[in-house]
């Protein structure tokens, strides 16, 4: 069966025998295309299915969310019709973040809850985050900062223009990132893994360890070479690794 059409949930490659789907949400900044790359490399019985924000890729124009309601809303209302099939969850930095918050309102939903979550580049629910409220700076400053995390293309730098199309889309974010917490109480009853980088400033060891306070079970931290961008830095680390998880019992 077909996946419905959705404007939160993009499937660049339908596969309707799949086994199993593949949500993955994107990092600050970014779009559903940032997982292109990985349809080619997951099992062919499951589907990838990649969260698109509002106010940009596919949905370029539309209000951006700076707050977790509006997003949950959207979310929440999209999402059942692609829960007849077992699911995993991918998110990174602010996607982790947002795919957190969303397993916790499907959860208290009594709807059925993924194989397994990757938490992926981002601290603990319950713990501060280590860096100012960045979407507060002035842009000279805001751009500054953007360079020090090494994951913003050049010729955003270099291109005026570009900088104040995507300038409030990465405040937006950046202030949907900052302003997300969770206290420890309500555990999620799903299996996980968080992953993260050995070099990331953003999200260190013991902001990792952390996530183990609103788990039932066991998680699995993982450490990769690199900073926060470890996920492109080490592709070909961080597949092998969650494949070994990426797979439905016949």
């Amino acid at each position: 069966m077909n996946a419905p059409e959705s404007k939160w949930f993009f499937i660049a490659e339908p596969r309707p025998s799949a086994k199993a789907r593949f949500f993955c949400f994107h990092y600050a900044g970014s779009n559903a295309n940032v997982f292109s790359s990985w349809l080619s490399l997951i099992p062919e019985d499951i589907e990838l299915v990649a969260v698109q924000l509002p106010g940009r890729g596919t949905r370029f124009g539309e209000d951006l969310h700076a707050s977790m309601a509006p997003l949950m809303a959207g979310l929440l209302s999209d999402i059942p019709a692609l829960l007849d099939k077992p699911y995993f969850v991918f998110g990174h930095s602010l996607g982790a973040a947002v795919a957190c918050e969303l397993l916790f309102q499907l959860q208290h939903r009594n709807k059925p809850g993924p194989l397994h979550f990757f938490a992926s580049g981002r601290r603990s629910p319950s713990c501060e985050p280590l860096i100012p409220p960045l979407h507060d700076y002035p842009q000279e400053r805001f751009e500054q900062a953007l360079r020090s995390f090494n994951g913003t293309p050049e010729q955003l730098f270099k291109e005026p223009e570009l900088m104040e199309l995507f300038s409030p889309i990465l405040r937006a974010d950046f202030k949907l990132s900052y302003d997300w917490q969770r206290e420890p109480g309500v555990k999620l009853q799903c299996k996980a893994s968080v992953l993260g980088g050995e070099e990331d400033t953003l999200a260190p060891e013991h902001q990792l360890q952390a996530w183990q306070q609103h788990f039932e079970q066991t998680v699995d931290v993982k450490l990769f070479p690199g900073g926060h961008f470890f996920i492109t830095e080490h592709q070909n680390l961080l597949l092998p690794y969650l494949l070994k998880f990426l797979w439905v019992k016949p």
